[in-house]
């Protein structure tokens, strides 16, 4: 049974998962976008999945299947297998065809996100802690004279850069190097192309954490997005 409260956002009350980011604006269509996240301590006492020679590999691979079961198992009200979900091209999921999905990993943490895919052409996820340090000089790497970032903190623009490239590349786009990735303060677009203002990202800190969550949207009128965030118990 999954921990549930009410939440009130904009005078009307939600009873939706137990943390929710709203950018609801009245009168506009919305589209709705799920994350949950997985630790290392979720494995305790749990038979996985031993897919690869490295355990570091198979802990990170059960905790994103895990965190990703959390999503299904909410938005479509059964219980489901984590050991069974397959994933195809990174982003889509076995017999489930209209979601779209993405997942993320730092240290002994797993973050999946997921949406369904009648608004959400495609997501990217990323997740970074806050105490990571960036060389100095690394931005060389993933920064293009185009960005237009609303930040100065190098953290942060590596975990947007990271979140929208994995966007594009699961929106089916040539992509190869993050500075292919433009930055138009909250857009992002493939270099060469127009500015896409469907394509957008949220930035989450929380727990000393970062995560952004890029998402290319469908249509004009679906916009802004609802963001929640599934807790299991």
């Amino acid at each position: 049974m999954k921990n549930l409260r009410h939440i009130l956002i904009d005078g009307h009350d939600y009873a939706p998962q137990v943390f929710t980011q709203s950018l609801y604006l009245h009168n506009r269509k919305m589209a709705d976008i799920y994350y949950s996240e997985r630790s290392k301590e979720d494995l305790k006492n749990v038979e996985v999945i031993s897919k690869f020679d490295h355990p570091k590999r198979n802990e990170l691979y059960n905790l994103s299947r895990m965190a990703l079961s959390d999503i299904i198992g909410s938005t479509e009200k059964f219980n489901i297998d984590w050991k069974k979900l397959v994933l195809k091209n990174f982003h889509q999921i076995e017999n489930y065809p209209h979601l779209t999905c993405s997942l993320t990993h730092s240290k002994d943490h797993s973050i999946a996100v997921c949406a369904n895919n009648t608004s959400i052409k495609a997501l990217g996820v990323d997740l970074e802690f806050q105490q990571r340090a960036i060389q100095n000089g690394a931005d060389r790497f993933f920064i293009n004279e185009e960005d237009l970032f609303s930040t100065d903190e190098a953290l942060i623009k590596w975990c947007i850069k990271e979140a929208c490239f994995k966007a594009l590349s699961n929106l089916g786009e040539p992509i190869k190097l993050l500075k292919e990735v433009i930055i138009h303060k909250n857009h992002f677009f493939f270099q060469n192309e127009k500015e896409k203002k469907n394509n957008n990202f949220h930035i989450i800190e929380e727990d000393g954490k970062i995560i952004v969550i890029a998402y290319c949207l469908k249509n004009d009128d679906i916009n802004p997005i609802h963001i929640t965030k599934i807790k299991h118990v």
